[in-house]
């Protein structure tokens, strides 16, 4: 069987319906936690069960003015509100993961000769629903 790698610059985020305008980067991290059931009847090794699962969405770019995605995810976060942001990532493949999430933290970075940069973090909230193509 034959592979190929992937570029990463073909994976998307959509937030609110409206994709991330010059996006540098994003990172999809899933995690669970473990669940120690390790008893005198595990013959020296640990047992474990898999606990809540988690999602978050880390994201790297250019600050640009009209980007609806970012104003979107930061009036959330000034706002107060409740109300949780409605994602799409989509990965190189089709394949998509639609959940939604929160703000945990966004960071504006302009250094005196480079452009203006955004970057964050989304929280997932609920689960994330894997869609492949």
């Amino acid at each position: 069987m034959t592979t190929a790698a992937v570029l990463g610059k073909n994976m998307t985020l959509s937030v609110e319906g409206d994709l991330m305008a010059e996006a540098v980067s994003f990172a999809l991290h899933f995690g669970q936690s473990m669940v120690d059931v390790t008893s005198k009847d595990s013959n020296s090794w640990g047992d474990f069960l898999s606990g809540r699962k988690e999602w978050s969405i880390d994201f790297n770019g250019m600050y640009i003015y009209n980007d609806v995605a970012k104003k979107c995810i930061q009036a959330h976060f000034i706002d107060g509100s409740p109300a949780t942001l409605t994602l799409i990532i989509t990965m190189p493949d089709g394949a998509t993961y639609t959940g939604e999430a929160v703000m945990e933290s966004m960071d504006y970075e302009g250094p005196a000769e480079e452009a203006l940069t955004i970057s964050g973090s989304l929280k997932g909230q609920g689960a994330l629903t894997a869609s492949v193509s």
